[in-house]
């Protein structure tokens, strides 16, 4: 039994509420819950026991047929389950932490993130989530845990855990939660049937062991015959407090009542123990939620803790919920994913059975004829070998003294045809209570395109999205559980795992004050405020599946791209890492793509900042002297006689301006670079960034000395001249 779950120092012990009162309350709240879940759990008995061996005959029906009719069940059910509960296997829905304010950050919230994820990955916990959501589309309802226990026998340090909970049915919740992730509910039962002799040795320090009329007739539903039922009995409490907002040192601050010991409030105004009188701006009492667990068998509380958490840690994942009117009260009603085909499956059942008894019924002797026509040997294996004629001797009746007729040949033909369609369209009837065609919608419709063939799978995602939804919300709610006690377990210097989303893990350690006083960059307590959300989509190994297959279509289309050598050089170092290939892979990709440390992209960026401030002063002062220049060629035009001076000039102040705006443009091209280069997370974009940026330089140079060349030859040429 999971018993550790140790209160911290401080917290409330709820010393008010008695065992006898206690004990009195746990019977009165199972007989409750046992009344109030009954209709549920009887309909979800009956979509358990469709999806069995037996499917939907009942007992009644199987004894009734035994050896006399058959009772045939063939599953239609099955293929919708597993397609909706495959479809969720997967999809993976992650959690994901962000900040919501007072300090908190990005990193922080990753950190969390990562933690959260290492935390499921520890506890298995997609097997958890699964699990219940298996039970939720095929009954209605499942539900998953999380647990706090100690790292091993031996260690002193608290995990938190993700607990799975296989059998749905040891599973109650308060009836009452109308939330959509029953976050609101009061109590919980978390069932366990433990032998009568096991329990001796497994509770020696419980007052009761043995159990006779007594003890069964006070907790009729807890002692049984050869068994004992013990629960999880989760419930929460209200304790009332009082926030005081005072005004401190010039700044607003809460405070807690109960945490004030010695003070008192007169006037508007708390006076501390110590004399010290603070104004009071604001106040309000409020019930701070204190969530208890004890281990109980209906008649003694075996233990008792107290739970850090602001929430019941038992988290349901629910089927499709209604509520339907029936007399003076509306029932509630939690339908699995094939409740409403249950009597298509019997339906077709009933067809199946009936066509075996019809074809059973089928007189296995095709001839019928008088006594003594059939004396001749072949007629035992007429229908076997082909004959070319068959003679019977003449029989006269012996009454009459008429001649008999020949022998008949038995011609009863079955109505399987009939009872095909009939199985057909029970078939049918399923397909359409579940909103899914299944494995059977290609054959019926004869879809060859692939675009149809994924409109139809997503026609059927469509039919069970409700069920996915309800289970995102109920992952959610974990998360928020498994986040809320971060703040509360991981609050001293240890070592814990961080997991990324490409499945790599770390080891670091948390909390622990570094020589200078700081605390390291791994803390988990006293973040802020952050907020949980979910995530979902391909798993990281499809994602690496697809970029290979992306890459390897880029690699083998190289000779047909434009591409730089050394970014095609560095592109197939990347599709080696996608495959995957180990040390040995990672060896080939250090040799196409050795690992250097580049500069820092925002030093980068300011001295080339720098340089065009620069650029952009030498540009103003050569367009002062061009529109200098340009005045003075436009006072000695008249002066001038020769063309080839006029020309010269010209070119001068052209090749002047060229000049400018390659510089200007080259500086633009670097800044732009340098500006991306910070934007950039991986070291490949950088370098392929500043080769585009030595392309764009190079280019501008070329053209630079191409001009700087056709000058010169002009030049040449008017002084030959």
């Amino acid at each position: 039994m999971p018993t550790n779950y140790p209160a911290n120092d401080g917290d409330w012990d709820g010393s008010e509420t008695g065992n006898d009162d206690l004990l009195k309350r746990i019977r009165q709240r199972w007989d409750y819950h046992c009344k109030a879940w009954q209709d549920i759990r009887n309909q979800a008995e009956e979509c358990q026991r469709a999806l069995s061996r037996k499917g939907c005959w009942t007992d009644e029906e199987i004894e009734e047929r035994k050896g006399k009719r058959p009772c045939i069940h063939l599953d239609q059910l099955s293929q919708h389950i597993n397609n909706l509960v495959n479809n969720v296997r997967s999809n993976p829905i992650a959690i994901k932490v962000e900040p919501a304010g007072e300090g908190a950050d990005d990193k922080t919230a990753e950190l969390r993130s990562k933690r959260i994820r290492a935390i499921e990955y520890e506890s298995n916990a997609q097997q958890a989530y699964q699990t219940a959501f298996e039970a939720a589309a095929s009954m209605g309802y499942g539900a998953f845990g999380v647990t706090i226990e100690y790292k091993s026998w031996d260690s002193m340090q608290r995990v938190i855990r993700v607990r799975r909970f296989a059998n749905a049915h040891a599973v109650m919740w308060d009836p009452d939660a109308v939330e959509a992730d029953s976050s609101d509910m009061k109590d919980a039962f978390v069932l366990y049937n433990v032998q009568k002799d096991e329990f001796k040795r497994e509770y020696p320090k419980a007052q009761k062991v043995d159990f006779g009329t007594e003890e069964m007739a006070i907790a009729k539903d807890w002692i049984k015959d050869d068994a004992i039922q013990v629960a999880e009995y989760w419930y929460l409490e209200k304790k009332r407090r009082t926030i005081y907002v005072v005004e401190m040192d010039g700044q607003k601050q809460q405070l807690f009542d109960d945490e004030l010991e010695g003070s008192k409030v007169k006037k508007n105004q708390l006076i501390l123990a110590d004399g010290t009188v603070l104004p009071i701006l604001e106040k309000r009492t409020t019930e701070q939620p204190v969530v208890k667990m004890c281990l109980t068998n209906g008649i003694e509380i075996l233990d008792e803790t107290d739970w850090p958490g602001k929430q019941i840690p038992i988290i349901p994942v629910l089927g499709k919920e209604r509520y339907v009117k029936e007399g003076n009260r509306v029932k509630r009603y939690l339908d699995g994913y094939i409740t409403m085909a249950l009597d298509g499956q019997k339906l077709f059942d009933y067809y199946v059975s009936n066509e075996a008894e019809v074809v059973g019924q089928t007189p296995k002797m095709p001839y019928v004829g008088y006594k003594g026509q059939f004396e001749e040997e072949y007629w035992n294996t007429i229908t076997k070998e082909p004959r070319a004629y068959a003679e019977v001797e003449a029989t006269v009746d012996s009454v009459s003294g008429t001649l008999l007729p020949l022998p008949q040949r038995n011609t009863f033909e079955p109505p399987i045809q009939a009872l095909e369609i009939g199985k057909e369209s029970a078939r049918r009837s399923i397909q359409a209570a579940v909103a899914s065609y299944g494995v059977t919608k290609l054959d019926d419709t004869n879809v060859k395109s692939g675009v149809a063939i994924k409109e139809i799978q997503q026609q059927n995602d469509l039919g069970s999205f409700h069920f996915i939804a309800n289970y995102k919300i109920a992952i959610k709610r974990a998360g928020k559980i498994i986040n809320d006690l971060l703040d509360d377990v991981e609050v001293e210097p240890q070592d814990v795992s961080l997991r990324n989303m490409d499945d790599t893990q770390e080891v670091v350690r948390i909390n622990e004050e570094l020589p200078d006083g700081t605390i390291n960059q791994y803390k988990l307590t006293d973040q802020g405020q952050h907020e949980v959300i979910i995530t979902e989509g391909p798993s990281y190994d499809s994602q690496r599946q697809e970029g290979a297959a992306f890459v390897d279509v880029l690699v083998n289309n190289f000779k047909n791209l434009p591409i730089d050598p050394q970014i095609a050089q560095k592109v197939l170092a990347k599709a080696i890492r996608l495959k995957s290939l180990g040390a040995v892979g990672d060896d080939i990709e250090d040799l196409l793509d050795p690992k250097e440390e580049g500069g820092d992209p925002k030093a980068m960026l300011q001295q080339l900042m720098g340089q065009l401030e620069q650029m952009n002063q030498v540009a103003e002062a050569l367009a002062q002297r061009v529109q200098q220049m340009e005045l003075e060629k436009q006072a000695n035009t008249a002066e001038i006689q020769s063309k080839e001076k006029i020309a010269q000039m010209d070119q001068q102040v052209k090749l002047q301006i060229a000049y400018l705006e390659a510089e200007i443009e080259k500086m633009k091209v670097k800044a732009d670079v340098a500006m991306k280069n910070e934007e950039l997370t991986t070291k490949e974009n950088i370098e392929a960034e500043k080769s585009e940026a030595q392309k764009e330089a190079t280019k501008a140079d070329n053209e630079l000395r191409q001009k700087e060349s056709e000058q010169k030859s002009k030049e040449k040429k008017s002084g030959s001249e």
